[in-house]
């Protein structure tokens, strides 16, 4: 999923079985070590997502999806940022290994289209909610409405 970097003349392969966000590590790494230039590992990351988005988008209508795969819903989801402050009396869900119910309030009549994980900009939470409550597991990411410009969500 990953281009290929040749590191100290061995060539780096990409491995079928291998995960996408172990795919994503390979230009991490080798920026990391100074064998990528800024500019290519830009181009690296945009070239495994938009490859992780076809994919997702290629699975959409498929009943049967490898494990791996299926966490592309959970990689490719947007973060909305919320003040959890307002919940100062609800117990840290980690703490408690219970999920609590989380649902949107606004916009009832319209059609939730993004997947989301909710992250806290305050410091009196864990900073991120990503297991929701669904009809027989639990998801990783909760079905939202998109955000619009100007308008509290």
């Amino acid at each position: 999923m990953r281009i290929s970097g040749r590191t100290s003349g061995n060539s780096t392969r990409s491995n079928a079985t291998t995960t996408p966000s172990r795919s994503a590590k390979t230009p991490i790494a080798l920026f990391s070590l100074g064998k990528l230039r800024l500019q290519e590992r830009a181009h690296a990351d945009r070239l495994f997502w938009e490859i992780c988005r076809q994919i997702r988008l290629d699975l959409a209508h498929t009943a049967d999806i490898p494990d791996d795969l299926a966490r592309l819903d959970a990689m490719l989801a947007e973060m909305y940022v919320c003040n959890f402050s307002v919940f100062q009396s609800l117990l840290d869900h980690w703490a408690l290994d219970q999920l609590f119910p989380i649902a949107p309030i606004h916009r009832l009549n319209e059609r939730p289209t993004v997947q989301a994980t909710l992250v806290d900009i305050t410091c009196d939470s864990d900073g991120k909610v990503d297991e929701f409550i669904d009809l027989e597991d639990v998801r990783r990411t909760l079905s939202v409405q998109p955000l619009k410009e100007g308008q509290p969500y």
